[in-house]
């Protein structure tokens, strides 16, 4: 059985329960708590290689919450002996991202917990729409030269990041330049955690970063 992306033959292991509990180390997406999962239901080797399902299902339990996760794996591929799997075990809901909306735009608070649930229940054109939404009321709230300021951000946020340039184009087309009657972009998991990445550096750094700062700055007059 592959963990990883090393392939392994079931007679070197016990079980598969032991052959996969090392790759549980995630972070609960119920009570967010980094922890090492603890395996509570898995199938057989022998159904397994009876069935030949396309995909590894288990289920294991957060120790700190108690809540079962549920994990699936890529495309298995079979052979006489052995399984294996391209990637890892990842799990079916990811933790909800957090991020401060205290200093947000009151049209803005909505739109950003919207598009973080999208984003943590995996819906990746929902989270393309709602980010160029709120780029665009981002830019509205700050007037005049709120886009191009919005822009920068971005740019400076890419280049920090060293992120190649078809991926950065089609995050600034989502944000920048989407049309009412325009396509929204089918994206994949990749390329939508780069798009909430600079979504949620481009509002630290206009909203969030300036807010703290101003209200520090009132605290010591």
């Amino acid at each position: 059985m592959i963990a990883g992306s090393s392939i392994v033959s079931p007679r070197e292991h016990h079980s598969l329960q032991q052959l996969l509990e090392h790759a549980l180390k995630r972070r609960c997406p119920h009570c967010d708590v980094f922890a090492h999962m603890a395996l509570q239901s898995t199938p057989s080797w022998q159904s397994l290689m009876d069935q030949r399902p396309s995909r590894l299902g288990v289920v294991a339990v957060c120790p700190s919450c108690s809540l079962p996760v549920f994990f699936t794996s890529d495309p298995l591929r079979y052979a006489e002996d052995h399984i294996s799997m391209a990637g890892e075990l990842q799990p079916v809901v990811t933790p909800r991202q957090r991020m401060d909306l205290n200093f947000l735009p009151a049209a803005l608070r909505d739109l950003v917990d919207e598009v973080l649930g999208c984003f943590a229940d995996g819906h990746w054109q929902a989270v393309a729409l709602l980010a160029h939404r709120i780029a665009t009321a981002a830019a509205r709230d700050l007037g005049g030269n709120g886009k191009l300021t919005i822009f920068n951000a971005v740019a400076d946020a890419a280049e920090m990041a060293s992120i190649e340039k078809p991926l950065l184009r089609l995050c600034q087309h989502i944000l920048f330049d989407l049309d009412d009657d325009d396509e929204v972009p089918a994206l994949n998991r990749t390329q939508a955690t780069v798009l909430m990445a600079l979504l949620r550096d481009f509002l630290d750094q206009i909203f969030v970063r300036s807010g703290n700062l101003k209200r520090a700055a009132r605290a010591v007059r």
